[in-house]
């Protein structure tokens, strides 16, 4: 045991004293400039790798529907978060652009699409008729552009569109089609100054950027006002750009730096670049934008900076061929904000650059604020709401969330040599002022501020505990200590004795320990203990101070799917939640006292479960070697949190991990950590866009009059039959986010999941009319669907008109007319009917024969539809002739000498009736129309308990996707004739169901635990009879391309594996 002497405590809590006085000091420019960390910042990088035309950027827009328009040196391209769709100057084709080097777009209020480019003038795109309309320059014309170069397009307030050229302002006559040169109004003179830049400010005035200054046209149009060099302080003439705060600053982009011009004291102010850091890269400003959150983004031909106007700090960003997730090139020509907040930044060889911002309730904190040689972070309690206790590889030490200012106290020389300046890989709380700390080989430490005390427990000391590496700590419901220990098992501390109870693993007691690795320690509501191993799960049975193991078990599927437990955690309804080294995580239900496994479904078995957390509104939170997780229990809905979400890594820490007093999340690694405030994380936010992009027929793109993002509906012949409709979200923020289901109202009766997945494919659909909806989620429960479903008519076939169903009832009239008079023959003429019987009945048969052989022939081509009418039309009518013959064999009026010929028909017509049956009955089912293939299959399932009494189990079986109908029938009839196998020949009791996806496959297996058979020689031509089921089974599998495995052996049961290929 190691007591410090009284004045040693007292220099403790002294430095501790003064470490919390210094926090409530810090300056605010230190809270300011840590939420302006550049490590914070993370660029996504779009180029020509990703379809990008050009790597050559001159400037971006967005329409309103949320397309992003990017003009390039080779191209317009309009991007969807995903791909892009290029246009460019074709040669002879006066409808497209008139050149390739675009400078500027520009969506006006109609909805058009205005380009202005390097050397051919303006370009008007039309989306509802996909043409482009040329405006050239023509110097001899007063009512044409001038310039060829077009810079600047804005439509103000007033709706008037405003064309800047290298040759000076020009306004569009929208009545006339023309445009009015404004030069002599604007300038005053007769020159033509290079426009290079037109924007409205909050008072309606519109600014002018030139190559000789500002000019600046009033709200009523009518007025100039001049700034430049030579009549005010702004220091260059050459504008790049302007852009306006809220506080009535107006920030000027020119080749001198940024000019700041004061709306209401006319005074300018200045950043420019100095040695100095906190100053701007270059004085050379391409390009500037004030955003939504009050920051200012500067882009110059050095690189890009970032300012706080309230701080008045500055941070760079520079290419750094070392970091993917920096800008991707120095020289800067674009800054755009879209309608999410995100910033563009296009650039003159590297493409464009995307900065997400970071999600407002996730506060990331990086371990260099250690400012420690390693800045590695292995443990945190809390002392209060804003300040945490950090264990780090030097030791331990105070860290203000506040103004994330870290203080530690290993460096305080009276303590140095101290259990507080060693590793500390677990912290825990007693009390207000008493903390618990494990190390890495200077064992248990505890930490008195009131009495001055610390006190140090090793192996050696008296007390002593199990071992010197204490990674574990945790208080039960009655305040006593529990520790876990790398390889000395756990021990429990009495306060009232001062001694550790120990307890570690005996091979030879099963009431011991399970393993001496010690994981993990959970207390649960009912104060139970928990604890995970790196063998075994264990729970502490306090009545006979031992221990119940639970552990994995191969026959049973309800135990614990991986020995190696991480992490243990409750919710509020009181289960017991495990996380696993390999095996996911599983779920202990209380009430059924049963393991349910979330694995491979949730999370990869690849994935490392590293710490689990409930928050308050009972979801449950997992972090692991690749992402951060939020499992929505009652929704059954998984969110993901990683890279794109601003984290610095996404590899987690099993020691690093908190749930503070107000209901915030902890989760890190020894690099950094992550607060979540999850009550306010999953809010919905604006709809997004969901667009059609495509629309296949056999695989190729249909041609349409307007862009196919605008067509709303869509006319398709029956030979039309295999589409595919592809479609996108216009939420740009994280696209690989982005989940999509779609419903095609007139088939589908639920809405159709696709994951990522971004087309839906559809063949044979009936002919009449459907409504195609899309909807898309970024994983947080919230779904927004596409403003404008795509209606979809397909012509019926020939033989699914009105005059095919006129032929078919006549034709059926003419059957029962005939058999109508050989009934009447029969009866009148005897002799002739005796003589022309065999012809007759010859006759009936092969017209029968002829009516089954050409509705087979539909069969092929609307099955449903077919055998309803077989059953209900052809069949019905058969029968009433039937009854007829019945009828008369049961009149005594009856000539005797009739009835053997009568008996005869009677014997006939109930073979044809029996024969219409089996081919209904052949045909497939209605119920996979109705339901869908899973559903149907439960269905039969369900019937074959009722019957049997057979016990049958389901795991995992989802098949709604949609397989084809021949896979579909094929497939429910191998399920029927397996159940009927089993019923009769298995003797078995119970049948497992299940369903996987793997290597492109669906394999499904269908076991029973009956008396099982010898498999050899079953499929050749000498027992063929014996097992006439099987080989129809295999039969069925070949139709569909899928493979068939019989796996059997006498008392072992049978394993039918079934592989189709999708």
């Amino acid at each position: 045991m190691y007591t410090m002497k009284t004045i040693k405590g007292k220099t403790a809590i002294l430095f501790i004293s003064v470490s919390l006085l210094l926090f409530t000091s810090i300056i605010n420019s230190t809270l300011a400039y840590d939420k302006f960390n550049p490590e914070k910042f993370r660029f996504e990088r779009i180029s020509t790798r990703n379809g990008l035309s050009s790597n050559n950027v001159f400037s971006i827009m967005q329409d309103r529907k949320g397309f992003l328009w990017i003009s390039t040196g080779n191209g317009l391209n309009r991007f969807d978060g995903y791909s892009s769709k290029v246009f460019k100057s074709i040669p002879d084709d006066s409808t497209s652009l008139s050149d390739n080097r675009i400078l500027v777009s520009f969506e006006d209020k109609n909805g058009y699409i205005w380009i202005g480019t390097m050397q051919g003038g303006l370009n008007k795109y039309d989306k509802y008729t996909q043409k482009i309309k040329r405006y050239p320059f023509n110097i001899n014309d007063d009512n044409t552009l001038k310039g060829e170069r077009v810079f600047s397009i804005y439509q103000d307030s007033k709706d008037l569109l405003w064309i800047g050229t290298s040759s000076g302002l020009f306004l569009y006559i929208k009545e006339k089609d023309i445009f009015q040169n404004k030069n002599s109004f604007c300038f005053g003179d007769k020159k033509a100054y290079t426009v290079r830049f037109i924007k409205e400010d909050f008072s309606g005035n519109l600014w002018i950027g030139t190559s000789n200054g500002l000019y600046i046209i009033d709200a009523s149009r009518n007025k100039v006002t001049s700034l430049n060099t030579s009549n005010s302080q702004l220091n260059n003439n050459f504008i790049n750009g302007i852009t306006f705060d809220k506080n009535n600053n107006a920030y000027i982009a020119t080749e001198k730096g940024v000019n700041i011009y004061n709306l209401k004291t006319k005074k300018f102010t200045y950043l420019l670049a100095h040695t100095n850091l906190n100053s701007i890269s270059s004085n050379i400003i391409n390009c500037i934008l004030y955003d939504q959150l009050g920051y200012l983004w500067i882009g110059t031909n050095l690189g890009l900076d970032l300012y706080d106007p309230n701080t008045n700090s500055i941070i760079h960003f520079k290419h750094n061929p070392q970091n993917s997730y920096s800008i991707s090139f120095d020289f800067i020509t674009h800054l755009f904000e879209d309608n999410a907040g995100n910033i563009w930044i296009s650039t003159f060889s590297g493409g464009i650059n995307k900065y997400i911002k970071t999600q407002p309730n996730i506060s990331i904190f990086s371990s260099s604020i250690l400012n420690t040689s390693s800045n590695m972070i292995t443990s945190l309690t809390e002392i209060n709401s804003n300040l945490l206790l950090l264990g780090t590889y030097e030791g331990l030490g105070i860290l203000n969330l506040n103004n994330q200012q870290f203080t530690p106290f290993y460096k305080n020389n009276e303590i140095r040599k101290s259990p507080i300046s060693s590793c500390i890989v677990s912290l825990a709380k007693e009390s207000k002022d008493i903390f618990w700390f494990g190390t890495l080989s200077k064992g248990l430490a505890r930490f008195d501020l009131k009495t001055k005390e610390m006190i140090n427990y090793t192996p050696d000391t008296k007390p002593s505990i199990n071992d010197i590496n204490v990674n574990v700590l945790t208080f039960d419901k009655n305040n006593t200590l529990w520790i876990g220990t790398i390889s000395g098992g756990i021990a429990r501390y009495d306060k009232t004795k001062n001694i550790f109870i120990k307890y570690q693993h005996n091979p030879n007691d099963s009431t011991s320990l399970s393993n001496n690795r010690i994981k993990t320690i959970f207390v649960d509501s009912r104060n139970n203990i928990w604890i995970g191993t790196e063998k075994g799960l264990n729970i502490y049975d306090r009545d006979k101070d031992c221990f119940k193991r639970i552990k994995y078990s191969l026959k049973d599927p309800y135990s614990l799917n991986d020995d190696h437990i991480t992490a243990i955690t409750e919710d509020k309804d009181g289960n017991i939640w495990v996380g696993t080294f390999s095996g996911g995580i599983n779920k202990y239900e209380i009430n059924t006292s049963k393991f349910v496994r979330y694995a491979e479904k949730y999370v990869p078995f690849s994935y490392q479960i590293k710490s689990l957390l409930v928050d308050d509104e009972n979801n449950l939170w997992f972090s692991t070697n690749n992402g951060l997780f939020r499992y929505n229990i009652k929704n059954d809905l998984l969110s993901v949190f990683d890279e794109g979400d601003g984290l610095k890594s996404t590899d987690f820490s099993e020691s690093v991990h908190l749930k503070m007093s107000n209901g915030n999340l902890i989760f890190g690694s020894h690099k950094f950590f992550i607060i979540i405030n999850p009550k306010n994380l999953f809010k919905k936010e604006k709809n997004y866009e969901v667009v059609i992009t495509d629309f296949k027929i056999f695989g190729k793109s249909i041609i349409t009059q307007s862009d196919i993002s605008e067509v709303h509906e869509i006319n398709l012949s029956y030979k039309e039959n295999y589409f595919t409709i592809e479609f996108a979200s216009l939420d740009l923020r994280n696209s690989n986010k982005i989940n999509y289901s779609y419903k095609m109202e007139g088939f589908d009766n639920n809405w159709i999941d696709c994951g990522k997945r971004r087309y839906a494919s559809f063949m044979n659909l009936k002919g009449k009319t459907y409504l195609f909806k899309i909807r898309a989620s970024r994983n947080d429960g919230f779904w927004y669907e596409s403003s404008f479903p795509l209606k979809i008519t397909i012509d019926s076939p020939p033989w699914e008109r009105w005059y095919a169903y006129v032929f078919y009832v006549v034709f059926i009239i003419s059957i029962m007319s005939i058999i109508i008079k050989v009934r009447t023959r029969i009866q009148s003429q005897r002799i002739e009917f005796l003589q022309e019987k065999q012809k007759l009945l010859a006759e009936a048969k092969q017209t029968l024969t002829n009516l089954i052989r050409r509705f087979t022939q539909l069969q092929e081509e609307e099955r449903s539809y077919i055998s309803r009418e077989l059953h209900d039309g052809i069949n019905q009518t058969i029968a009433s002739i039937k009854l007829g013959v019945d009828k008369l064999l049961l009149d005594k009026n009856t000539p005797k000498s009739l009835i053997p010929d009568l008996e005869f028909l009677q014997n006939y017509l109930k073979e044809i009736i029996q024969e219409i049956r089996n081919i209904s009955q052949n045909l497939r089912p209605s119920i996979l129309d109705d339901f869908g293939i899973s559903s149907a299959i439960k269905n039969l399932c369900d019937d074959f308990m009722n019957k049997t009494g057979i016990n049958v189990i389901f795991n995992s079986f989802n098949l709604d996707k949609r397989l084809g109908y021949e896979i579909e029938s094929n497939l429910y009839r191998i399920f029927q004739e397996v159940l009927n196998n089993i019923r009769k020949h298995s003797e078995a009791t119970e049948v497992i169901i299940s369903m996987q996806k793997n290597n492109n496959m669906y394999v499904i297996n269908i076991k029973d635990n009956g008396k099982g058979f010898d498999t050899q020689n079953i499929f050749t031509a000498e027992f063929a009879n014996e097992h006439f089921g099987l080989n129809n089974i295999k039969k069925r599998a070949e139709l569909i391309g899928a493979e068939l495995d019989i796996i059997s052996a006498p008392g072992l049961g049978t394993d039918i594996i079934i592989k189709i290929p999708f």
